[in-house]
């Protein structure tokens, strides 16, 4: 009885895997890319609602390459450094500023003296700075995206440490707006004993 359930067994087991075999259609490749629709974003799609909707299929988002990044690695260079007549010379002389709080403010050169005579030092990081740009819009300013870590040691009061994103609004090489988010980042580039993580 033992006998003939394993030989029932390894028949069906014969079939079955055969049967996977000679049926089994292998997945073709394709390697034409497919066009994307322009339906909206998450809920907005849904709903029929497109606030991003480009005007014609030559509005697409591509990386610009204006010199957004060299402006910006300059401008940690000269942040770092706390030197706040180098920082202002990136900004234009009124900048819009949305901090992490939700709140705006209207950021002069004249503040950034304010700030870093605030602070015995300053360490701004970037991980990652992507410039976008709307490609037959040249008038229109870059959206630049920073991931940074930055760390605030100021002459009274905790150290200020937060994982930032980020985005830069450049126009004719200036600064004329930051909208910030960001989160806590306790001990994130070293480890209790000092070592990188």
């Amino acid at each position: 009885m033992k006998n003939s359930s394993q030989i029932i067994t390894i028949l069906l087991s014969v079939l079955f895997f055969g049967y996977i075999f000679y049926t089994y259609t292998p997945v073709e490749k394709i390697d034409k890319h497919q066009e994307l629709k322009n339906d909206g974003i998450g809920l907005f799609s849904i709903f029929g609602l497109n606030p991003l909707k480009f005007e014609d299929s030559a509005d697409t988002l591509y990386i610009s390459n204006g010199g957004e990044i060299d402006l910006l690695q300059k401008m940690f260079i000269e942040y770092n450094k706390m030197n706040a007549s180098g920082v202002a010379n990136f900004f234009t002389d009124t900048c819009e500023f949305d901090d992490l709080s939700g709140k705006s403010h209207q950021i002069y050169h004249e503040d950034f003296e304010g700030f870093f005579n605030e602070m015995d030092s300053v360490m701004w990081t970037p991980l990652a700075i992507v410039p976008l740009k709307i490609k037959e819009r040249d008038s229109w300013r870059t959206g630049t995206i920073i991931h940074s870590i930055e760390e605030r040691f100021p002459k009274e009061g905790d150290v200020w440490r937060k994982e930032l994103i980020e985005i830069f609004y450049i126009k004719e090489g200036k600064i004329d707006e930051v909208n910030q988010f960001g989160k806590e980042s306790q001990d994130w580039f070293t480890g209790p004993d000092g070592d990188d993580n």
